[in-house]
């Protein structure tokens, strides 16, 4: 996001944090069915295999819950003086901005 000469910042909006909870809802909720099978399984394994697959799916769902933390929150809506960004986030390395003249609106 680039400002144009003697345009300021005035507020920038966040995200509500309601949907973010719901997102996060959807990570444990897509994480529980690997621990059900490796906890079904936990007769068959050794300590040290459980442990690993215990240690596996957690790191591999807290990456993922990092990722989804972070395109959740870098979104945001700032608006200057001359007119209203949306930076929206698609992936770690790509965003989208989108905009409107004040005058517009």
């Amino acid at each position: 996001m680039h400002l144009r000469s003697k345009e300021s910042i005035h507020r920038v909006y966040r995200r509500h944090y309601f949907p973010f909870i719901l997102e996060t809802l959807k990570v444990l909720g897509a994480s529980a069915p690997f621990y059900f099978v490796l906890f079904v399984l936990q007769q068959t394994l050794t300590s040290n295999q459980f442990m690993a697959g215990f240690f596996f799916i957690t790191v591999l769902f807290v990456i993922v819950y990092v990722v989804v933390a972070f395109l959740y929150w870098a979104d945001k809506l700032v608006v200057t003086n001359f007119r209203v960004i949306f930076v929206d986030w698609k992936l770690l390395n790509m965003s989208e901005e989108h905009e409107a003249e004040l005058h517009d609106i």
